[in-house]
């Protein structure tokens, strides 16, 4: 995948970074699935990542490459439940080896699926060790619970893990996520999320979005209580051209409330997109609520 932007928010969803300097997100994860039987599932992926920033004098980004690998084991009681134990772990490589570090994550992850519903929840621990004696290793106790909603419901199949499916004719979700950032390398933060839309004679899309998010520096040891805390709510309203193609509305605001002097901001924005969206694989798309998951 391939990005240029100049949003934290589409390198990391937790990310508390306001900074607009334009950079390039480039991916590569291939990745190799192996069913070991009906009920039990391997898979490992390795990910890199390179952030590569537009230089300019006015900016302090430093570019960045990730090196990541993961391990899942995955057991299916029934087509519609899952346990799903994975392995994290990746090196942060900063061009300067100023603030490198190693992170390790082991997380425990259950998914039950009824014909509308789906219960997601997710559990771990998160250790992260720096490089630079400056800064202070950390570690974080890592959940994420899920609530979704959808009509027509996806199909009852199997699902490998990071798979998802194209946003039904209505749709609920909820979430209450904790982890660190990887774009803020010393911010651990809590997020709440929520997301409902329907499209209404086949082609009017509706959707209203929004979160709210705690930021805390002081988990990797700072020496520093700073503390944020963000809202942002949004509403689309879309025209579906055709099953890949919408021309669509938003609209939203988002505020910041810092205990840090000069840190509190207010975004009021609008964007106006065309938006193509082609599955090549057949597993299932991948919409904007994916942002959130």
């Amino acid at each position: 995948t391939f990005y240029r932007t100049l949003y934290p928010y589409h390198y990391d969803r937790l990310s508390d970074n306001i900074e607009k300097s334009q950079y390039d997100i480039n991916r590569m994860t291939p990745s190799l699935l192996y069913d070991l039987s009906e009920r039990f599932t391997i898979q490992t992926r390795y990910r890199r990542t390179d952030l590569d920033y537009e230089k300019s004098n006015n900016s302090n980004n430093i570019d960045s490459t990730e090196h990541r690998g993961y391990f899942n084991f995955v057991y299916y009681p029934t087509r519609t439940t899952s346990f799903d134990l994975e392995y994290q772990h990746w090196l942060m490589a900063y061009e300067d080896g100023n603030s490198d570090y190693v992170s390790d994550q082991v997380k425990l992850n259950f998914q039950k699926r009824f014909k509308y519903y789906t219960f997601d929840a997710g559990v771990g621990y998160h250790y992260r060790d720096f490089d630079d004696s400056r800064y202070e290793d950390g570690d974080a106790f890592a959940y994420k619970v899920a609530f979704t909603a959808q009509n027509p419901p996806p199909p009852e199949i199997k699902r490998p893990p990071g798979q998802s499916f194209i946003r039904s004719k209505s749709h609920f979700y909820i979430a209450a996520e904790r982890n660190f950032s990887n774009y803020d390398t010393y911010a651990a933060a809590d997020r709440f999320t929520a997301s409902m839309g329907h499209v209404f004679f086949r082609k009017i899309l509706t959707r209203v979005k929004g979160y709210y998010q705690i930021s805390d520096y002081d988990d990797i040891g700072l020496g520093t209580d700073r503390e944020d805390r963000t809202y942002q709510v949004s509403g689309t309203i879309g025209y579906l051209i055709n099953n890949y193609l919408s021309l669509n509305f938003t609209a939203g605001i988002e505020e910041r409330d810092s205990n840090m002097t000069g840190s509190d901001y207010e975004n009021n924005f609008f964007i106006l997109s065309l938006d193509f969206n082609y599955d090549i694989s057949g597993r299932g798309g991948h919409t904007k609520e994916a942002l959130y998951y």
